[in-house]
């Protein structure tokens, strides 16, 4: 009986023996999977991380509308009060979300308050018809002023060795359309009112948006020269000064058409 218990336990020993190595094999594997899968989560991110540098991928371009609602929303109210500079609310992460679509939103605006205006001052006896080549003009004569003006600018800047995150490309595309916010309700108090009273709109909204420019761009430019910079600023408010002209004419020669 002894001899068969003994070799009972040597043949439970053997077994727990052979049992072993399959159990390590197994935790082998796991942690095999689990490397190669930090690999591949590694691998993506060093792709991803390497597209963000291309300008022809996606994902270059997807850091420009990375920006939550309470930001566009405060930086909306910034350009409305001009108390310092709008750089303060751009906080080195200038966006271009909140320009494309102020600039979308004040095309339509125009458009549609020029052609309601000149439907309500049209004669009973006319027969009305939109203008679509307003909406043309607005969208071309908008758009052009956002990116080309800040391009000319950003280069300008580039040649007067002014650098910093405040005078990029980025950031001065992200000025001038913040800048033009408040031309939105004055486009739309255009149906209302009459041809004296669209200016008061209209040069309310250029001074305000105006001291936006002069407030945020004048410390950027006057590191080198005051007087040259004088200048700049003179033509920045200039050709801003021209565009808020360009709104109220537009809109009355919409309006002249109708009656």
């Amino acid at each position: 009986m002894m001899a068969e218990s003994n070799d009972a336990i040597i043949d439970m020993e053997e077994e727990d023996n052979e049992e072993t190595p399959a159990v390590g094999g197994d935790l082998g594997d796991g942690l095999e999977d689990s490397d190669s899968d930090s690999e591949g989560e590694e691998a993506d991110e060093q792709q991803l991380a390497a597209s963000a540098t291309r300008p022809w991928s996606f994902e270059y371009y997807q850091g420009f509308f990375d920006v939550d609602t309470d930001q566009v929303v405060s930086r909306i109210w910034r350009s409305f009060i001009p108390r310092s500079s709008f750089m303060v609310a751009v906080n080195d992460k200038p966006d271009l979300y909140g320009p494309f679509w102020i600039c979308m939103t004040l095309a339509l605006s125009i458009t549609l308050s020029g052609n309601i205006a000149g439907y309500l001052h049209s004669p009973g006896s006319y027969t009305w018809q939109y203008d679509f080549r307003h909406l043309t003009f607005a969208i071309t004569a908008i758009y052009s002023y956002v990116w080309v003006i800040p391009g000319l600018l950003w280069v300008w800047l580039w040649w007067r060795g002014v650098k910093g995150k405040s005078s990029t490309l980025l950031a001065l595309i992200c000025v001038y359309g913040y800048s033009l916010t408040i031309f939105i309700p004055s486009s739309v108090l255009f149906t209302l009112s009459s041809g004296a009273l669209h200016w008061v709109f209209v040069m309310t909204s250029m001074v305000l948006s105006g001291a936006v420019l002069f407030r945020t761009f004048w410390p950027i430019i006057k590191k080198k020269d005051k007087k040259l910079a004088a200048a700049t600023i003179a033509v920045i408010l200039l050709l801003h000064a021209a565009l808020s002209v360009g709104f109220v004419v537009s809109n009355a020669a919409v309006v002249a058409r109708n009656v």
